[in-house]
């Protein structure tokens, strides 16, 4: 045998000596660990008593995983290395050292988690919910894991017990606090108006910190649905449907918006948007904070309720906006440009998501919102129209023709006798007969006539008009035509003089088209 090879088998001969001994060794502090662990989770958790402090048992844990970590590595290396003689004995210490890992495993998880009990309380004394939140969750987790010895079941049901009750008492200082900072006040001044107002704490890291906390507590989404639906009602809706008072205040502590209804009428559009862009500048102002690193809260309010507000307030407000004669038209391309603006800060807030783009549809084309709406009051009146009493009625008469020569017929001459060839249509050919129409008809067709004479009047540059008009006036007597039997069904069928009457009407309608 060479030197060498002497100087390794003596080396492994002496390994295989001290490892025995190591073992022991760990085994010892494991048992030591899970004593000093078992007793100290006893005291603070099922007895509930001031446990001390568990900084020492940190620090032996750790010491004790290390050890156990480096007499693994050795066993593996001897297991590939010694003859099978004593092959048996090393399964059989390392077998023992994996029970000895995983007491020492579960002596460090509840030490740690009496650590995080430790430090959540600490923090949630400070004011720094977010970070107690944070420790609650991390106790959840290793709670979570199935990996409890049966020695330690009552201790982990009491750790459970624990975390439970924290949890539930945290999240409800939070949500109290929360409500606290950002808070709702309703008035009633009088029988005709009323005030409410946004109350919101100054430190936006305080706020950030509650909402963030509240949403690791799994409470945000309530709180970010009731906010919306307040925000909604009594604040953005009555700046769309009435005349309001907006004023802001801020101090050292807070800042308020408070918004009063003054009367019911419509708004002019420049106060609506003036009125809404003092809002979202505040909640942008006060809070613009982040929920998690995807989610900010201003943008989850949009979530909720970004295209029902636009959609009202493009119906009710905007669209009332567009002027109904051309001349009008330079002066509301002025206020689009004001609601491009508004739009942009909607944008730049992040309170409209993606696929939310009905603001800047509207002011895409002026032009066709002109034709639109104009083509819209022309159906609108027409329906009106349909709806009236086709009792109210007015004769119609007609001038009678001078007396003329008539030529006779002989009724005993043959068919082809009598024919009369005329070379030109007689003075009253096609007029309508004199009786009586309702008023509702006279006005429908009147209302054809002003949509004619638009259709060929060329004042408006925009392509198509001219078809679209007339579209529109055909429109107009088909709208007629189809609902008014509907809408007046009973009188037609039970009143023979009403069934004359629209008689006389369609018959009026198909009179002036061809005239």
């Amino acid at each position: 045998m060479s030197i060498i090879a002497e100087v390794l088998n003596t080396a492994n001969e002496a390994e295989m000596l001290s490892l025995p001994k190591k073992m022991s060794e760990i085994s010892q502090a494991v048992s030591h660990l899970r004593t000093g662990v078992k007793e100290l989770m006893e005291v603070k958790y099922l007895r509930l008593l001031q446990g001390n402090d568990n900084t020492n048992l940190v620090e032996k844990g750790n010491e004790v995983a290390e050890n156990i970590k480096d007499l693994q590595t050795r066993l593996f290396q001897q297991t590939h290395t010694e003859a099978s003689t004593v092959a048996e004995e090393l399964r059989s210490m390392t077998e023992s050292l994996i029970e000895a890992r995983i007491m020492c495993d579960i002596c460090k998880k509840l030490v740690a988690i009496d650590d995080e009990f430790r430090k959540a309380l600490h923090d949630q004394e400070h004011q720094r919910y977010f970070s107690a939140a944070q420790h609650i969750s991390n106790i959840e987790e290793m709670l979570s894991r199935d990996d409890t010895e049966l020695e330690f079941l009552t201790i982990f049901e009491a750790l459970r017990n624990q975390s439970s009750g924290n949890y539930n008492r945290f999240s409800s200082e939070a949500l109290k606090i929360w409500k606290t900072e950002v808070s709702w006040i309703n008035c009633q001044l009088d029988s005709g108006r009323k005030t409410f107002s946004l109350q919101v704490s100054k430190p936006k890291d305080l706020l950030e910190n509650l909402i963030k906390t509240l949403n690791l507590y799994g409470v945000c989404e309530p709180q970010i649905y009731y906010f919306s639906t307040s925000l909604n009602t009594d604040v953005l809706i009555p700046c769309i449907e009435g005349c309001v008072t907006i004023t802001i205040k801020h101090n050292t502590v807070n800042s308020v918006l408070s918004i009063v209804s003054v009367v019911d009428d419509t708004p002019p559009v420049s106060s609506v948007l003036e009125n809404l862009t003092k809002v979202f500048e505040f909640l942008h102002e006060l809070l613009d904070i982040d929920i998690d690193e995807s989610r900010n809260f201003i943008s989850e309010l949009g979530l909720h309720l970004a295209d029902k507000f636009v959609s009202q307030l493009v119906r009710e407000s905007l669209s009332e906006a567009i002027p109904s004669r051309w001349q009008d038209l330079r002066n509301y391309e002025d206020l689009v440009r004001r609601i491009s603006e508004f739009n942009a800060l909607l944008r730049r807030i992040k309170f409209l998501p993606d696929g939310c783009d009905q603001l800047e549809k509207f002011c895409g084309n002026v032009e066709e919102q002109f034709l639109n709406k104009m083509i819209e009051r022309y159906l609108s009146r027409a329906r009106e129209i349909s709806f009236m009493n086709l009792q109210d009625m007015t004769p119609y008469y007609t001038e009678p023709e001078e007396p003329g020569s008539y030529q006779t017929f002989d009724s005993g001459k043959s068919k082809k006798d009598t024919i009369v060839l005329f070379t030109e249509l007689p003075n009253d050919f096609g007029k309508f007969p004199s009786c009586h129409i309702s008023k509702s008809v006279r006005d429908l067709m009147a209302l054809v006539k002003e949509i004619l004479n638009d259709c060929v009047s060329g004042i408006y540059p925009m392509p198509n008009t001219a078809l679209k008009l007339f579209c529109t006036a055909r429109d107009c007597i088909n709208l007629y035509v189809e609902i008014t039997p509907v809408i007046h069904i009973k009188l037609l069928e039970s009143l023979p003089q009403q069934s004359a009457l629209f008689h006389n009407n369609c018959f009026y309608i198909a009179h002036e088209l061809l005239r």
